[in-house]
């Protein structure tokens, strides 16, 4: 197809043949027509010409005014890649064409080499007739796009009457149900998409993601076949400034893709590898989707600039899939009157699991030694399976290691799913060497990082102290207390827990990881605190790194107090802390001690009512594995 073409579409039956004497011979050579005379485009044609599947060609039409003669015009053409680079070892226009006698449109083949399109890249063909001059008819240039796109089915809905379930991560921190539709692509095999509107009434904008079952995804932890999925870019609306800049949502992939356009998905795979990121994927045999998705501003999108606020993990819950959950987290210590004691465990099976078993067994359990105790849990006899949620207890011991085997069953008594919990087990009896000192005014600083709007809780609460360690404090179940002042007395759990806070330098206040004996879902599990100087520290950084980052709290005049943000609260499924004390309101008043209870045991500061309840957030179920620390 590289020499020069000359379209012919005259026909023979239109071709005259006459005599007008018989020395006279009429000449119907048609005259060409010059550049801009009278050849044009129409305007509203000129855009994308469509490539179908296995396509030789793809056409596009020329008019001319006075069809009166036949009549062959030349034509200019450059078609190139989205690079720049010059693409006529797949495209190849013809050089002229010519009009029949009596004809004012003709269609003009562009040949195609189908087997070197790449789908969904656009190619550009720029068409001039003669050169160029004008013409009042129409224009006489045009700019045309060479699409390989995918094309799809209509859309259907899933599963009419039931529900895709849907749970937002980063900023939006979000659970809520959709109408769920599918479309099948008609001209690229293993293409498929779903499509769900999103949550809020006043967004224009709806969630479509693309199956690609050519790209298979591998992913830690996640049993295979998985497959690439990929959300279109949305601009979500929400403004980011007075400029009029708003957050995009891509996925890591399309993230990738749109900073580099070039790349193939071998390089963004590998890219996105490189930088220690997930893919996000579709797993058909329980119709979930992981999106990972990444927020940009508009003014950086197609960049590496984006807001780590709005990242997060979208899981999406096809319907008609059973989903076999289960969670177990402690619920607290039972003490008997020999001073024996025994850890607490809620365990919670989700709709499609029937029954479950548990065992606690010493030491440390993961992988496949974790999953080879749970098949032996399930084929068990001697150990009975429940069908019902409930609290479980087993015997401990101080300092013993022990991790808490959990088989999930289906309705044939097999085993569908497992998870351990592991653990140390810390008694929670008075012999260790602390002593209550009375009680003093503490003000809470991490409560309003999980409750958004939450205002300053302050109450007077029960202080000890490290006998043989002065300056060993902790603080005996205040959260407890915080529980039932705050209208949440079901998020309390069973035994003593405890806020401890290492003052042994004045000048180098830290908090150790702390259980404070509260717990929102069993799926995120007890909520704990810390705090940035005892990380610090646990890393091996020096106090005098920490005091110049103001990592540490202080103990001045009797007044323990942090900096603002320099205390942490998390989950114990959650693999990050949340940035705690974002006021700086916490405060632990020593030089209010006192050894009687006061009469006014509390008092609230602020706004007692919450913007967002928790449960919004904590219901987000995560891996149920992770080991309690």
């Amino acid at each position: 197809m590289k020499t020069n073409k000359i379209l012919s579409a005259l026909a023979a039956g239109l071709v005259l043949v006459g005599a007008a004497s018989c020395t006279d011979k009429a000449n119907w050579d048609p005259a060409p027509i010059y550049s801009g005379e009278e050849v044009y485009f129409s305007p509203q044609e000129i855009g994308t010409l469509d490539i179908e599947t296995d396509a030789t060609s793809v056409d596009f039409k020329l008019y001319r005014s006075n069809g009166e003669k036949a009549a062959t015009v030349v034509l200019n053409s450059t078609v190139t890649d989205p690079d720049g680079e010059p693409a006529t070892e797949i495209f190849d226009c013809p050089t002229e064409v010519t009009f029949p006698a009596g004809e004012t449109v003709v269609n003009v083949p562009v040949g195609i080499t189908f087997s070197a399109v790449t789908a969904e890249k656009p190619y550009t063909l720029k068409v001039t007739i003669g050169d160029g001059e004008g013409t009042p008819y129409g224009p006489t240039e045009a700019t045309f796009t060479l699409l390989y796109a995918t094309k799809y089915t209509e859309w259907e809905q899933v599963n009419p009457g039931e529900y895709v379930d849907v749970q937002m991560g980063g900023a939006w921190d979000y659970n809520y149900q959709a109408d769920l539709f599918k479309r099948t692509s008609t001209n690229m095999p293993g293409i498929y998409q779903f499509k769900f509107e999103d949550p809020f009434s006043d967004a224009e904008w709806e969630y479509i993601i693309t199956i690609n079952e050519n790209i298979p995804v591998t992913v830690e932890g996640v049993e295979a076949p998985t497959y690439l999925a990929t959300l279109n870019n949305i601009d979500t609306g929400v403004e980011v400034n007075s400029d009029g800049d708003t957050y995009i949502m891509v996925d890591n992939f399309t993230f990738w893709k749109n900073y580099n356009p070039n790349y193939t998905t071998e390089q963004v795979m590998k890219l996105i590898e490189r930088n220690e990121m997930v893919n996000s994927y579709y797993q058909p045999a329980t119709g979930k989707i992981s999106l990972q998705l990444i927020g940009q501003t508009s003014a950086n999108f197609g960049t590496t600039s984006y807001s780590p606020s709005f990242n997060g993990e979208y899981i999406i819950q096809l319907p008609g899939f059973k989903t076999y959950e289960i969670y177990a987290f402690q619920d607290g210590v039972n003490i008997d009157a020999t001073g024996a004691e025994e850890v607490v465990f809620e365990i919670i099976k989700g709709a499609d699991t029937y029954a479950f078993k548990s065992q606690l067994v010493l030491g440390s359990l993961e992988g496949a030694a974790l999953e080879n105790a749970a098949k032996a849990l399930a084929e068990n006899e001697d150990i009975a399976a429940s069908t019902e949620d409930g609290r479980f207890s087993f015997p401990v011991s101080n300092g013993t290691t022990y991790t808490l085997v959990v088989a999930a069953l289906g309705e044939d008594g097999a085993l569908v799913k497992h998870l351990g919990k592991t653990f140390t087990f810390t008694s929670t009896q008075p012999a260790d060497g602390y002593k209550t000192i009375g009680y003093a005014k503490y003000t809470d600083g991490f409560m309003s990082a999980i409750f958004e709007g939450a205002g300053a809780w302050s109450a007077f609460v029960e202080v000890q102290e490290k006998e043989d360690e002065p300056g060993l404090y902790r603080l005996k179940n205040a959260y407890r207390q915080w529980a039932y002042e705050n209208e949440q007395p079901e998020s309390a759990m069973r035994g003593n827990y405890y806020l401890n806070i290492n003052a042994k330098d004045a000048n180098l206040v830290y908090i150790e990881k702390s259980n404070l004996g509260l717990r929102f879902s069993p799926a995120q599990g007890n909520v704990f605190a810390y705090s940035m100087a005892a990380e610090m520290l646990a890393e091996g950084k020096t106090p005098m790194a920490i005091k110049l980052q103001r990592a540490n709290g202080t103990l001045k005049n009797g007044v323990i107090t942090f900096s603002v943000q320099k205390l942490y609260v998390g989950y114990e499924n959650d693999a990050e802390w949340t940035n705690a004390n974002l006021t700086g309101t916490f405060k632990l008043e020593l030089n209010t001690l006192t050894n009687q209870v006061p009469a006014e045991l509390s008092t609230r500061v602020g706004n007692k009512s919450n913007t967002r309840s928790a449960a919004v957030r904590l219901n987000t179920p995560l891996t149920s594995t992770t080991a309690v620390e």
